[in-house]
């Protein structure tokens, strides 16, 4: 019973050394951690919003725009 006991113990404590993060697991995940945040942060910074977007297309001229632009505009001809 007592053998039992131990080689249960034993397989628990086999199992979880093959099973466990070491200090040095866990230091590097932080690490990876970090960068992932640095390039989250930089993508965050440098990514247009849909309010940019919806800015940007509120003051862009439409191609009826550009038609009415280019039907009143003198060409060299006319000049």
């Amino acid at each position: 019973m007592v053998e039992q006991l131990l080689q249960r113990i034993f397989d628990e404590l086999a199992f979880l050394r093959a099973n466990m993060a070491t200090k040095e697991d866990v230091a590097m995940l932080t690490n990876d951690i970090r960068a992932l945040e640095s390039r989250v942060s930089h993508i965050e910074q440098t990514m247009a919003t849909k309010d940019d977007i919806a800015s940007i297309e509120q003051r862009m001229a439409t191609k009826d725009d550009i038609a009415s632009i280019e039907q009143r505009m003198a060409t060299k001809d006319d000049i």
